[in-house]
Parts: C-alpha cells; sequence; structure tokens
C-alpha cells in the first residue's frame, strides 16, 4: 500500500501479509487505520524515520525505536569470498602459466601444490579451521612422487573431499587415461594442448564454470 497526504483523513489503510504496514518514506505522508488512528512521517534521516501517531486515549499506543544493526565488518558472504583454486602441477612453467591465465581474468586465489603429497596434504579434513579448503582442483596426472590418479583416488575416496570438484590435465591425448580419470571420479578431463591460445581459454571456461556452478566450503 502506498502512502497518501497526512490531511486525506477519509483514507483506510490496508495491512500487507496481515502484520505489514507500508507508508512512503517522505514527511507529512501519512496513512489512516480506520476512522480514528492516523500515523503520519514526520521526520526523516539517513538510518532512521519517526513517525506520529493520532489515535484515542481508549486504543493503547506503544512507542518504541528501533535503531538500525550495526554491520557485522567481519562476516563476509560466500560469494564476496574469492573462488579458491588448487593447481597441482610440477611444472613451474606450466603452474605459472594456468596462475596467469586464472588470475588475469578471474577473481580466485591461488594455491599451487607441486606433489601429490602436498596436494593431499593441503586437502586434508585434519588440517586446521582457519585453513580454507580449495573450492576446485586443477590436477595434473604426471607428478614426481605419486601418479595424479592416485591423488584423484584419495579426494574421491574421502568422505569429506568427495563432493569438491577435481579437473585433470594431461599431456597425454589417450582414450584409455580419459576413461580411468572420470572413472575414478573426474568432474573433467583436459588434454593440454600445445596452443597458448587454446589451453588458455580452456582453464578460464573451466574454473568460470565452476565458480558459477557452485563451492565446497
Amino acid at each position: 500500500m502506498r502512502g497518501v497526504p497526512s490531511q486525506t483523513r477519509t483514507t483506510t489503510g490496508r495491512t500487507w501479509r496481515k502484520n505489514m504496514l507500508v507508508i512512503d518514506r517522505l514527511r507529512n505522508t501519512g496513512v489512516c487505520i480506520g476512522e480514528h488512528i492516523r500515523i503520519r512521517v514526520l521526520r526523516t534521516g539517513a538510518n532512521r524515520v519517526r513517525l506520529g501517531i493520532e489515535a484515542p486515549r481508549s486504543i493503547p499506543v506503544f512507542r518504541e525505536e528501533l535503531k538500525p544493526k550495526a554491520p557485522d565488518l567481519g562476516a563476509t558472504t560466500e560469494r564476496e569470498q574469492p573462488f579458491r583454486v588448487l593447481v597441482v602441477e610440477d611444472d613451474p612453467s606450466h603452474a605459472a602459466l594456468i596462475g596467469l591465465v586464472i588470475q588475469e581474468r578471474l577473481s580466485t586465489c591461488l594455491t599451487v601444490a607441486t606433489s601429490g603429497s602436498e596436494a593431499l596434504r593441503l586437502l586434508s579434513p585434519e588440517r586446521e579451521a582457519s585453513a580454507a579448503r580449495p573450492n576446485l582442483v586443477l590436477l595434473d596426472l604426471n607428478l614426481p612422487d605419486m601418479p595424479g590418479l592416485t591423488v584423484l583416488e584419495a579426494i574421491k575416496t574421502t568422505q569429506a573431499l568427495r563432493a569438491l570438484p577435481v579437473v585433470v590435465f594431461s599431456g597425454l591425448e589417450r582414450a584409455e587415461t580419459a576413461r580411468q580419470s572420470l572413472d575414478l571420479g573426474a568432474n573433467a578431463y583436459v588434454p593440454k594442448s600445445t596452443s597458448f591460445d587454446e589451453f588458455s581459454q580452456r582453464v578460464v571456461r573451466i574454473v568460470d564454470f565452476w565458480s558459477q556452478v557452485g563451492r565446497v566450503a
């Protein structure tokens, strides 16, 4: 219901959803409830509105000031937090390329693990609560200490990590390797391309897609 000028005494106020009265935030705007009660805007400020209520003495009126809630400066919503990506890649040039491509185009927090054991340590459910878990893992299959498929299997067989999206990168375009990756729970299998432009486009599309689809806390 929109507010009406306070001098219009014949207007009857209407309730919205049974318990809410809506009035324009303009001085001297008001509404009438029935024939005997009138609510009028007396003064407006940046964060508050002062109302005047006229009613017969037989009708009790409870007056209370509602103060604006102070913002919680420490609270951030999920969408205000950066999208966290863990890149598991032992080749420094490939890791740098992936980081450059992602952070140049998307708002992300990037972490690089150069071995499978380091990746599993960063993903361990036993880590302190303050260590934010990544929202997406980009996993290279050729690692120095263990096969990338072993890392993938460890992630997908751990209850706390099972829902974490894992995208596998490989320099080998083998159908068997792709099938094994998908069978173990990889969310996508992407062969590394020799073309910088093609590879960078693939990386950006993947990270952008998962940042929009959802996040795993």
